[in-house]
């Protein structure tokens, strides 16, 4: 008897069954690879990223991330957007973040971080993102929206606060207490 041939192996771009474990490992090895430079890997997370499982938009943030760090902006600021509404409080915080950094003007990051707020975040994203927002108008020097800085600062101190965001609030207020 001839025995039969052997299977033939998937092409590395080929996706396992689809698990939440199998594809938490597929993301973690073609995070690995991609950022590594292997062109297999940035194909199995662009296939991640296309398909209907929790890992999709895990795999997008990646390909975001790989975007900004090939310079490719105007894709990672597509991809970002998108994940504004990500239903992970966490996630949809780090793509505003990483998507306001997209831009190069305070105006502009100030902007984005209004595009987030207006998804209506969980606290605590939302009061971070009241703050990052209050700090980006202030930074653009417009005395003019000086009162819109400090509407958003009276919203955020209204809520409970983290060290963190305890010690931004103080900084944004000394800053607008000692600016001209």
């Amino acid at each position: 008897m001839v025995p039969s041939p052997a299977p033939p192996t998937p092409a590395p771009t080929a996706l396992p069954a689809t698990t939440p474990d199998a594809d938490a490992t597929t993301l973690s090895e073609a995070r690995l690879r991609a950022r590594g430079g292997d062109a297999s890997g940035l194909a199995v997370l662009e296939k991640l990223a296309a398909a209907k499982t929790p890992t999709a938009r895990r795999a997008a943030f990646t390909l975001a991330e790989l975007d900004l760090a090939g310079g490719d902006r105007a894709n990672a600021r597509r991809r970002l957007f998108e994940l504004l509404t990500a239903p992970e409080d966490a996630l949809a915080f780090d793509a505003a973040t990483l998507y306001a950094r997209t831009f190069t003007t305070r105006a502009d990051q100030a902007e984005a971080w209004r595009r987030y707020l207006s998804t209506l975040p969980h606290s605590p994203y939302r009061e971070r993102a009241l703050l990052e927002r209050a700090e980006a108008i202030f930074d653009t020097n417009d005395a003019r929206r000086r009162p819109e800085v400090e509407a958003l600062l009276a919203e955020v101190q209204s809520q409970r606060l983290a060290e963190r965001e305890t010690r931004q609030l103080e900084r944004i207020r000394y800053r607008l207490k000692t600016a001209p």
